[in-house]
């Protein structure tokens, strides 16, 4: 399996060696239920982290190969020295997989939809999880928005986060893609409340590509660059 997800991050990683690293631990997956992904951030403010696992299920082999599998997102609770599961998301049936989006977290040679980042994303004190939907190249992501709230992950909205004029460094939500505007292609990291580190991409007419780093600030209706982690340089 993880020879063949290194296929999907190929031009990726080619792009922002960052990308060479993950949390993600695609050999610890052998059945169903095990770990996919997990990410800590305190839900309720009592100033106790919970986990946001991904679990595997939808397992698909080839010749015992495992090709692909879903993920089922869950948040467990710690209760003296374990955790108790609090709330699991819906599982996709298998001939849904493709139709269904909203909770779809496929991990697989089409691209990875992981839990890519976590925390008070807007600064509204309320906490959000971005998740990009399953892509195998360096274009456009479009993201999945989940809001915490009544105790359970809602699903919030799904858009491209593309640059509004040329060099603006203002990042609006669209519903179609534009390859030539530059857009956020990776949520680096988690920097406080209404702060992200990002990786920004953009295509010129002529294919060639430029990438960067950035501190953003966000609120739900996009993100602004505050100032560059490192300068727009020719991939």
């Amino acid at each position: 399996m993880k020879n063949i997800i290194f296929a999907a991050l190929i031009l990726m990683a080619g792009a922002f060696p960052a990308f060479g690293g993950s949390d993600i631990d695609f050999d610890a997956v052998k059945k169903e239920g095990d770990v996919i992904q997990e990410k800590t951030v305190d839900l309720d403010g009592d100033g106790t982290p919970e986990k946001v696992v991904l679990k595997a299920y939808c397992l698909a082999f080839c010749e015992k190969e495992l090709m692909s599998y879903a993920g089922q997102l869950t948040v467990q609770k710690k209760a003296g020295d374990a955790y108790k599961t609090i709330w699991e998301g819906p599982k996709i049936a298998d001939n849904k997989m493709y139709e269904e989006e909203k909770f779809r977290f496929i991990f697989g040679p089409g691209g990875l939809e992981s839990l890519e980042i976590i925390g008070d994303v807007y600064g509204d004190g309320a906490v959000r999880l971005f998740s990009p939907s399953q892509k195998s190249d360096v274009s456009p992501v479009n993201y999945r928005v989940y809001v915490w709230k009544g105790g359970k992950f809602e699903f919030e909205k799904i858009g491209y986060l593309s640059e509004d004029k040329d060099a603006s460094g203002k990042f609006t939500w669209h519903d179609e893609r534009d390859d030539y505007k530059a857009w956020i292609l990776h949520f680096d990291k988690f920097e406080g409340p209404g702060k992200v580190n990002a990786r920004v991409h953009k295509y010129k007419k002529d294919h060639g590509g430029s990438g960067g780093r950035a501190l953003l600030e966000m609120n739900k209706d996009g993100a602004t660059i505050v100032k560059w982690l490192e300068a727009m340089k020719k991939d």
